[in-house]
């Protein structure tokens, strides 16, 4: 086959590193990969060029280029080439790009949940798929000496910069704080669709009143931020050491905290490095009831053990990383010091993550999975273009 694969601008450059990943796979497969830079300064002649042989399939993370046209319509409807939009995300957050008129369009998400917020309160004809989230495969387990005890990557914010957002929030649905941290003190994960569904049957009159994605949006955010300082707080309390690479507000109470050390922002490739040197990386699941995170997978590739908030698919699929319920914390700590001390049983966890992680969780598994998704679609797309 001959596939295209788009590259941009993304907040993390951690996602262009997905679709360099899938590349490689399908390149070994001995498939045609063509990558397309949409911020290349060129790009137009090279979509042209690129375009004037038939392309089985675009791919493109959170739907970039997805706005692309030729002669008034669809380029992906022109060229019957359909687009994969691969989410990393919970869909309110490109609604715009999710449901863009094109026919021929694929959704995949990295959470069940987020398939189900697709068809049944966005779009009943979208053509959606789940494939859970991967990690390059690594051939041999390298152990290097490890640097860091726990390490947390990504960007801490402080809660009181959703105050006035959430205000705006309250002002249509009451005491939206207050039902948002009980489900999340009873669940620690917070499935959207459900709890817009909860607040649709309080007051039926929300439909029409506000912007469900806005609304959505906020809460999302202001439960990301709620969960990521929660857990990093208890844990701190609990004696626990963390290592910090991202972003962090200027003010933010955990600077102050000598058990806390703030690295900087750092690169993708240089995040995978400092997990091969770390014993532990911390995970705080975004919305994702039902799905993993980049981080789980990547930290089990790199030999660091993984912590992380559970859910359904952690249970079921991630077996061996240190999982624990939001909602009772008071063992967490205990228990990573305890394997902190125990350097035996420490790397037998990493060695049964690692393993996992080769055999089902790299992005060979998923390619499989996203040919055969591309595969039924293109049926599908067929019979409607008869």
């Amino acid at each position: 086959m001959r596939i295209v694969i788009y590259k941009g601008k993304f907040q993390y450059d951690v996602v262009n590193d997905f679709g360099t990943s899938i590349g490689e796979v399908l390149s070994k497969q001995g498939h045609e990969v063509l990558f397309l830079d949409l911020n290349s300064i060129n790009i137009v002649n090279e979509i042209l060029n690129t375009f004037k042989e038939p392309v089985d399939f675009v791919l493109s993370f959170n739907g970039i280029g997805y706005d692309l046209t030729y002669n008034g319509q669809s380029l992906y409807d022109f060229l019957k080439t359909p687009i994969v939009m691969w989410l990393v995300d919970h869909p309110i957050h490109i609604l715009d790009r999710v449901t863009h008129p094109i026919n021929h369009k694929i959704v995949i998400c990295i959470d069940e949940t987020h398939v189900d917020y697709l068809e049944n309160n966005i779009q009943e004809e979208i053509v959606s798929s789940f494939i859970a989230h991967a990690a390059r495969r690594e051939s041999n387990l390298v152990v290097t000496s490890k640097v860091y005890d726990v390490v947390f990557a990504g960007h801490i914010a402080n809660i009181t910069q959703y105050d006035s957002q959430m205000d705006e929030v309250e002002k249509h649905i009451p005491n939206a704080r207050n039902q948002v941290l009980t489900l999340l003190n009873q669940q620690g994960n917070v499935d959207l669709r459900l709890l817009i569904n909860v607040f649709y049957h309080e007051n039926p009159n929300l439909k029409y009143k506000v912007n469900q994605a806005g609304v959505m949006y906020v809460i999302d955010r202001y439960i990301r931020a709620v969960k990521r300082e929660h857990i990093i707080t208890q844990l701190l309390k609990q004696g626990v050491h963390i290592d910090f690479f991202g972003n962090i507000s200027e003010n933010h109470a955990f600077l102050g905290n000598p058990k806390f050390k703030h690295h900087g922002t750092v690169t993708f490739d240089k995040m995978k490095t400092i997990f091969n040197k770390s014993k532990m990386v911390l995970n705080v699941l975004p919305n994702f009831p039902n799905g993993g995170h980049e981080r789980i997978f990547t930290s089990m590739m790199q030999g660091a053990l993984p912590v992380t908030d559970h859910n359904e698919y952690i249970e079921k699929n991630l077996k061996h990383v240190l999982s624990f319920d939001y909602a009772n914390m008071n063992q967490v700590g205990d228990t990573i010091q305890a394997l902190l001390n125990n350097e035996d049983e420490l790397n037998k966890r990493i060695f049964l993550n690692y393993k996992n992680a080769v055999e089902q969780h790299c992005w060979d598994n998923r390619v499989e999975e996203l040919l055969y998704v591309v595969e039924v679609a293109k049926q599908y797309f067929y019979s409607l273009d008869k």
